[in-house]
Order: C-alpha cells, then sequence, then structure tokens
C-alpha cells in the first residue's frame, strides 16, 4: 500500500529438543532453503534456539553448509541467544557471536525475554547489549529485535526509546535497524510508535 521495498527471508522456528541437531536434519533445512532462494527469497533466517553446547561447533558447520549451497547473495540471516557470558545454553557469549557473524549476514537479537522488572534495568540491560555489539569489529550487521509480546517493561516504546538514543551517540553503528516481534501481537498504537 505504502510502496515499502521489503527484503523476504524465508524463516523457521527449530526448537532443540523437539528436533536433534543430525545430518539428516541438516540436510532437509539446506535442501528447502536453497529450494526457497530458487523460487525467489532473498535469503533464510535460522531461529535454532537454544543451541546445545556440544552442537555449537555442528552450528558453525550448518551455516557454512547453508551459504556453500544458496547463492552468495542470499542473505543468510540467525536469531541468536542473549550476549552473556553466564552458562546457560540460551546465551551466546562474545566469542561465539564473533564466530557466527564469520557465517552469517545478519544477526538478530532480541530485546525481550529478560526478566527484568523495572523499566531503568531494562533500558540498561539493552543499552549494554547495544554498546558491546556496536564496540566491536563484525563481518555481519546486527538488527534489534523490538518486543510486542511482552508485559512492561519489555515495551516497544522502552525498547525504542534506548535503540535511537544509543544509535544516535554511537561513534561506530553495526545496526541496520529494527523488527517488531511479533507483528501478530502488533497493536495500532504499537504500528504508530514503530
Amino acid at each position: 500500500e505504502n510502496f515499502y521495498d521489503f527484503t523476504l527471508l524465508a524463516y523457521s522456528e527449530i526448537i532443540i529438543g523437539r528436533y536433534q541437531f543430525s545430518k539428516s536434519f541438516e540436510k532437509n533445512f539446506i535442501d528447502d532453503y536453497s529450494h526457497f532462494t530458487q523460487l525467489g527469497f532473498d535469503g533464510s533466517l535460522v531461529d535454532i534456539e537454544k543451541i546445545p553446547f556440544q552442537d555449537r561447533e555442528n552450528y558453525l558447520v550448518f551455516l557454512e553448509s547453508l551459504r556453500n549451497q544458496i547463492p552468495k547473495d542470499k542473505i543468510i540471516a540467525v536469531y541468536s541467544g542473549r550476549l552473556d557470558e553466564g552458562p546457560s545454553e540460551w546465551n551466546w557469549n562474545l566469542n561465539f557471536f564473533k564466530k557466527v557473524s564469520e557465517k552469517a549476514d545478519l544477526i538478530s537479537i532480541g530485546g525481550y525475554d529478560t526478566d527484568f522488572e523495572t523499566k531503568e534495568s531494562y533500558q540498561s540491560y539493552l543499552k549494554n547489549q547495544i554498546k558491546i555489539i556496536n564496540s566491536q569489529n563484525w563481518k555481519s550487521q546486527f538488527i534489534l529485535g523490538i518486543p510486542t509480546h511482552k508485559e512492561p517493561p519489555e515495551t516497544i516504546t522502552n525498547a525504542l526509546s534506548v535503540y535511537s538514543e544509543e544509535i544516535k551517540n554511537s561513534e561506530k553503528n553495526n545496526f541496520i535497524g529494527t523488527i517488531i516481534f511479533a507483528e501478530w501481537t502488533t497493536d495500532k498504537n504499537e504500528w504508530n510508535v514503530f
């Protein structure tokens, strides 16, 4: 309606536990996403959650195999874990982010599911994530997932205000923008804010 130009990425959400990271899983996934790019998709958004520590090297090999099977001009985007050095499999430490950055064109990092209870703590967390990402040299670019499916303090307004301020004040910027999660939970007021 407004003549926006969209980049269309074939999307998957794979929850480890329901699926196992195996050679047959990898082959089926790559075959499907190779086919999607032939149909006209601009690439793929790989959302594999959570990646067990013992499968992290396999995940990197999988991303490399995906890159080798789809045209070089197609986008490989991944949904990441939280940038955190903690021992949770939901977290990605800086070293793993760097390794994924060498295999992917775009990393989508979520600005939600933080469990913070105050606006100040939530915004401080987001500010820190953005600062760390902008302080590093990456081979990929980043996009920040903005929540519309959570209760305060994880709101679109709180997230976008931090994002806008940090991008404006950063000497360098590794982010190409933000995305809404989830569009099916976004109300008219949230679209207006966006």
